[in-house]
């Protein structure tokens, strides 16, 4: 496996990829609502095709196929890691874990941060385990609906 900057070729598989990761981490019914416009819009053909050209997109490839992405956006003072998606069949592989640590390659001496929607147990898990630690909460409307997402931090490596 190897992870590396996506390509043009790569986005059909992206989007693929992003809307089963999406999709298949969200049970509650009501959620479900909230959650598909937000989802059709970060992840639609126009907004991965800015994300590459920003270069903003590393993919995780086996030999013949993309199985995870990150989409990381440098701020300021961070870099931050605005999604991270593993085919359903890839979990639990630690594809995740080594796309983190290429997103830490990336910056240097650079804190990441990352957006959970609160009560989102597994992705919780997993950051903790990666050696981030939970902040602040911001809180969005979409639709009628609030939701709130936990920003989690990594200090510089």
């Amino acid at each position: 496996m190897e992870i590396r900057r996506a390509r043009r070729e790569d986005l059909d598989e992206i989007g693929h990829i992003a809307y089963q990761s999406g999709w298949t981490s969200l049970t509650d019914s009501s959620l479900c609502r909230s959650m598909a416009p937000v989802l059709d819009e970060h992840y639609s053909p126009a907004t991965l095709k800015r994300s590459l050209l920003a270069g903003e997109l590393l993919v995780a490839a086996d030999d013949r196929d993309i199985i995870g992405f990150a989409e990381i956006r440098l701020r300021n003072d961070h870099l931050h890691m605005a999604s991270i998606c593993m085919s359903p069949v890839h979990r639990g592989l630690g594809v995740a874990v080594r796309m983190v640590d290429a997103v830490r390659e990336l910056g240097p001496g650079l804190p990441i941060s990352t957006d959970v929607l609160l009560g989102s147990g597994e992705w919780e898990h997993f950051y903790e385990q990666a050696g981030f630690f939970p902040g602040e909460t911001i809180e969005t409307a979409v639709g009628d609906e609030s939701l709130v997402y936990r920003r989690w931090w990594s200090t510089a490596s």
